[in-house]
């Protein structure tokens, strides 16, 4: 009689689930990671009885004992009610097909700020862009927007140098880029996100359709940041700490039209259409 495992957790920062079988003296074992497809994990083998502390992975000496191992596990899952594999509820939930993709999001200089759980939903783990368009002349400076507090967050403002800046603080990692001068008149600025993984993104900064400066910067996530959206300055705790101890929460002096968020792709697109796939086929059986 086999012995189906399932072990262990998934956290939001990215601990695995782990599942493994044991029959006849042999361990299969996978882990599996946040955001990663099911289908594609990579199998362990261990022979316990040579090996108790699994110290030797066999699997590429036996690959079709892996491959029943592997199956049979499939087949004790679907008998004993463990699929769907949650990720954690805060990643499940993410992945949840039922509840519906985030939509754009437009504020203007006078909007409060924007609640941080409506943000969220449009900037954790997946792609955005923000679009902030102003009328700005010679000598405006001031914070155009900022997303977070001082645990971490990112803002964009015109600095006392007439330039444009991106600062981003990952849980207290600064990341202070410089993306020029700013035109003067009516001026667009984008913002781009691009995820690469649950830690890590890209980001781009374009004036007009000229891209002005690109980075890499750790990702912020499901906590973080904290706090709300802000139009035209920082009202509560600053994403910079040294950008407030000089100008405190720096108000812009042009006008900001509207700051525009557009949700993109999920990192966990994926694996959505996956537990979707999965759900049907359970409501088969």
């Amino acid at each position: 009689m086999p012995l189906a495992l399932i072990t262990g957790g998934a956290s939001l920062i990215g601990e695995g689930i782990a599942c493994c079988l044991v029959e006849d003296g042999w361990e299969a074992l996978t882990l599996h990671y946040p955001g990663d497809d099911f289908e594609s994990e990579r199998w362990y083998l261990f022979n316990l009885d040579e090996d108790p502390s699994e110290a030797r992975d066999l699997a590429d000496l036996h690959p079709d004992r892996v491959e029943k191992l592997r199956a049979r596990w499939d087949e004790e899952a679907w008998q004993n009610q463990v699929f769907p594999l949650a990720e954690g509820m805060q990643l499940f939930t993410l992945m949840d097909p039922s509840i519906p993709e985030p939509g754009p999001l437009k504020l203007y200089a006078s909007s409060p700020t924007a609640p941080s759980a409506a943000a969220s939903r449009i900037t954790s783990f997946r792609a955005f862009e923000v679009t902030a368009l102003l009328e700005h002349r010679d000598g405006d400076r001031g914070v155009i927007a900022g997303h977070g507090d001082q645990g971490g967050g990112y803002t964009l403002y015109v600095g006392d140098d007439d330039g444009l800046w991106y600062v981003q603080n990952t849980y207290g990692q600064m990341v202070r880029v410089n993306c020029g001068a700013m035109p003067s008149g009516d001026v667009r600025i984008r913002l781009s996100i691009s995820p690469r993984s649950l830690s890590e993104w890209d980001v781009a900064v374009f004036v007009g359709d000229e891209e002005r400066a690109s980075e890499t910067a750790g990702a912020l996530g499901m906590l973080a940041p904290l706090q709300g959206i802000d139009v035209g300055r920082i009202r509560r705790s600053p994403v910079d700490w040294e950008l407030r101890s000089k100008f405190g929460s720096y108000p812009y002096a042009g006008t900001v039209k509207s700051l525009t968020y557009v949700p993109g792709e999920s990192l966990f697109s994926a694996a959505k259409r996956r537990q979707h796939e999965i759900a049907s086929e359970m409501k088969v059986q």
